[in-house]
């Protein structure tokens, strides 16, 4: 079921729309709610990727785009969301691969799941630097190196990356 452009509930749009079985893009008329603080999508059918519009909703503080469908690169417009809290994005299709996104200017970020989204690279050291962060989910994506040391100040976080950092962590967590 697509969601009509500019018909979708012209004075009441619900904040939740997952698990509707919507179908095709994302309707660019979502850019103009400016206002929303929480936006979750998981769990429809669209198609194409995540578009740029995403960040004109900078009061967003909730966004969940969790087994939508869509597709990569990871958008790296993202990074202007500074009022997020809570951002989970997970199982991209295709091959796109992605760095990993500059999120440095969310310091109230309690959540952050990134998971399956074909991120390469390193994780930067600013993420530790988070100290509000509750969880953290960056497993089955592209990682490579170590967990930065700056992670050992999120000592009440739950952290899912690779198989191989998992070691690492606990040994920052606990030594």
């Amino acid at each position: 079921m697509p969601i009509i452009d500019h018909h979708f509930f012209p004075l009441c749009i619900p904040r939740d729309l997952s698990s509707n079985r919507f179908s095709g893009p994302l309707p660019a008329a979502l850019a103009k709610l400016t206002n929303f603080t929480l936006l979750k999508l998981s769990d429809n059918n669209f198609t194409g990727t995540i578009p740029k519009f995403i960040s004109q909703l900078t009061q967003i503080e909730t966004l969940h785009i969790q087994g939508c469908s869509f597709e990569g690169p990871f958008p790296s417009s993202i990074s202007d969301l500074t009022q997020l809290i809570d951002l989970r994005i997970s199982d991209l299709k295709g091959d796109a691969v992605s760095p990993f996104p500059q999120l440095m200017n969310t310091y109230q970020i309690v959540q952050l799941v990134l998971r399956n989204c074909h991120i390469n690279g390193t994780i930067p050291d600013y993420i530790g630097g988070h100290t509000s962060l509750r969880k953290i989910d960056l497993s089955f994506n592209n990682l490579t190196g170590e967990i930065p040391s700056s992670f050992s100040s999120l000592s009440h976080a739950d952290m899912y990356v690779n198989y191989l950092q998992l070691y690492f962590l606990y040994f920052y967590l606990t030594t």
